[in-house]
């Protein structure tokens, strides 16, 4: 797949900031964006041409429950807009900060041919 990274941290940070992890605890403001790739593999080639799925992890984090949750629907709005598919995902609170993870995966065309 073509490099989609460009794309979706500024898809993102039209949200929150959006940094890559890992990121450092404590100097990492909240509210933000964590994003990490857990999975990439090949798919099939089709017409000679190579495709590959994308598993990405994104974290959202607020210190209000109110306000993750406005800000993670904003984030799954763009991340499908995007031609990510939601595949699973969680919440984690502590010490007075929210998470909300989302697991998402995308297919997409790589840039070269067989």
């Amino acid at each position: 797949m073509g490099d989609y990274a460009p794309g979706l941290v500024s898809g993102l940070k039209a949200i929150l900031p959006t940094y890559a992890e890992p990121v450092e605890a404590s100097g990492t403001p909240i509210p933000c964006i964590t994003w990490l790739e857990t999975d990439r593999r090949d798919m099939a080639a089709v017409n000679r041409l190579q495709y590959s799925a994308i598993q990405i992890r994104i974290r959202v984090w607020a210190s209000s429950r109110q306000e993750l949750a406005e800000y993670a629907d904003r984030t799954e709005t763009i991340l499908r807009s995007m031609g990510w598919r939601m595949t699973g995902g969680g919440e984690l609170s502590a010490n007075g900060r929210y998470c909300k993870i989302l697991t998402c995966e995308a297919t997409g065309r790589d840039n070269k041919t067989w």
